[in-house]
């Protein structure tokens, strides 16, 4: 969701540099563009609509594959899915399941 909502600056936070930065930069260059053709407010409005919720439709949908993407590439996988009602019960469990694989 929020991804979706903070587009570019949802990925520098999450430090997927390339895609923030390029979107911010295409951000400042549509608004220059916008600017200079002078069209009317109204219309102007109607432009950033169907220029941006795409982009931002683009960031709700693969923006969470773009950041596990990240972590795969600096040596991150997913080991395993826990449930628990609490994040040491789940960190119990994990340290439980990871003693008995190296015992196998």
């Amino acid at each position: 969701m929020s991804a979706f909502l903070f587009g570019g600056f949802w990925a520098i936070f999450h430090k997927l540099y390339r895609i923030g930065f390029g979107t911010i930069i295409l951000l400042i260059l549509f608004y220059i563009v916008i600017d200079g053709f002078e069209i009317k407010e109204k219309m102007s409005e109607l432009v950033e609509l169907l220029f941006w919720t795409p982009i931002h439709f683009l960031f709700g949908f693969k923006g969470t594959l773009w950041f596990e993407q990240k972590l795969n590439q600096q040596g991150y996988h997913l080991h395993d899915t826990v449930e628990s009602d609490s994040f040491q019960g789940a960190i119990s469990i994990l340290k439980f399941k990871l003693d008995r694989l190296d015992e196998e």
